[in-house]
């Protein structure tokens, strides 16, 4: 994911199909950033269904180009004049503004929109369609009433192992870095059960989020440990070092104990890495974000 740089400030558009007195809002974001859009927010459906993700293209006065992603067996659901909804991640927050369609055209080969690098968590056997949406902002982002760091049930397989807190103040940036060969090659590695002759254990997420996650565990960890972590995403294996926050038997199964951990080193590119993949998941129809605990 780009870096963000959102800037924004409140003026009256004047340009084509707008209405005399229609008040447009100002909004800077970095080309490349993702979002997601969907239908309009009602009293009905607060939080409607997210239907496409896309690539902020660039900017002409205050008209928004935006690049949309449509599978090839779908037909496109909005048209010109639409009011729809917008929402990206600034700072591990989930903001979303509403913004009216001006135009919308098929993407050309110089409108330079590519989306090799949003594949993974596309996630279309079908393949997309790329469209060129022209918006105007019509309200001011808003921030969604969650924690800092909002998480959703998620299911991610990790391979960890417990290291000294001697050892965790040694590791380096450079030791947690992500390049995408590399993270494939590692993932393959993982595929191959090498993890598990070095001493790695093995775990699902129930949840997660920029600050850490949640999981359940037939092994006890104590509070305070830290953990040298490998998240499986998709074909790619991402470091990080996390530390327990706390672990504590299950209340339905004695057996097992439930553990929560936060991010404890990571690479600015993996937790990028991490967002991105948790933004993408709230696509799918049964997901969706939950108040965080952590």
């Amino acid at each position: 994911m780009s870096n963000i740089d959102i800037d924004i400030d409140i003026d009256t558009y004047t340009g084509a199909n707008t209405d005399e007195n229609e008040e447009v809002k100002e909004i800077h974001l970095s080309r490349g950033q993702i979002f997601m859009m969907g239908d309009k927010p009602t009293r009905s459906t607060p939080e409607p269904k997210i239907k496409y993700a896309g690539k902020f293209l660039g900017k002409r006065d205050h008209i928004l180009t935006l690049g949309v992603c449509v599978e090839k067996q779908q037909e496109l659901e909005y048209k010109k004049n639409d009011v729809v909804d917008i929402s990206y991640i600034e700072l591990k927050s989930l903001y979303s503004f509403n913004a009216k369609i001006l135009g919308i055209t098929e993407t050309l080969q110089d409108d330079d929109f590519e989306i090799y690098d949003m594949i993974n968590e596309l996630g279309s056997v079908y393949g997309y369609n790329k469209y060129k949406f022209d918006v105007i902002p019509m309200t001011e982002p808003e921030k969604h009433q969650r924690r800092e760091f909002y998480r959703m049930p998620l299911g991610i397989e990790i391979y960890y192992k417990t290291v000294d807190a001697g050892k965790v103040e040694h590791i380096t940036d450079g030791d947690l870095k992500f390049e995408t060969e590399h993270g494939k090659e590692m993932k393959k590695i993982a595929d191959s059960g090498m993890f598990e002759k070095e001493g790695y254990l093995k775990l699902t997420t129930m949840d997660m989020s920029a600050g850490g996650f949640k999981c359940k565990s037939e092994i006890k960890a104590e509070a305070e440990d830290f953990w040298e972590c490998i998240f499986l995403i998709k074909e790619e294996a991402l470091p990080a070092v996390v530390q327990v926050l706390s672990s504590n038997p299950d209340q339905y199964d004695p057996s097992l104990y439930d553990i929560r951990a936060a991010f404890y080193k990571i690479s600015d590119t993996v937790r990028d890495r991490l967002l991105k993949f948790i933004f993408f998941q709230e696509r799918q129809p049964r997901s969706e974000f939950v108040e965080n605990n952590l």
